[in-house]
């Protein structure tokens, strides 16, 4: 899957990517984004489109309507690789999203994001988002 292929790609680039809210800037030394603009990266993308900013609430309301890029896949054992995970704002709290790589028989999801808590691009285990309501997303074929 050439979303993986990305993500993998941004994930070993050097100098690091940092997390920075907000942020969607890969030019020169101090290349910084948020999670919602890794993903738009790894998707050929940037994060600003049409005068407006498609964060994790842009990208949660686009796959609960299957707006745009997405489609809604109806559960986590219906995941494939390339597929992003995503929780919305609440109670003025930022959300999250990531791109998934393998969920196993278990339900464990694994797969690659940006944030603060992990110092930038990394691959890990997303299983935290099971404690917050989420959605998965398939990009839509153009």
């Amino acid at each position: 899957m050439w979303i993986v292929e990305k993500a993998k790609e941004l994930m070993n680039q050097r100098p690091r990517i940092r997390y920075v809210m907000g942020a969607d800037d890969l030019i020169g030394f101090d290349q910084s984004l948020d999670c919602s603009a890794y993903v738009w990266r790894c998707h050929g993308q940037r994060k600003f489109d049409n005068k407006r900013w498609r964060n994790t609430s842009w990208l949660y309301n686009d796959i609960e309507n299957e707006e745009t890029h997405f489609e809604k896949v109806g559960s986590l054992q219906e995941a494939k690789q390339g597929d992003i995970i995503v929780y919305g704002w609440s109670k003025g709290k930022a959300g999250h999203v990531a791109i998934i790589d393998k969920v196993d028989d278990k339900g464990n999801i694994t797969g690659y994001d940006c944030s603060s808590s992990r110092e930038g691009v990394s691959y890990r285990s997303l299983n935290f988002f099971k404690k917050k309501p989420y959605l998965i997303g398939r990009w839509k074929l153009s």
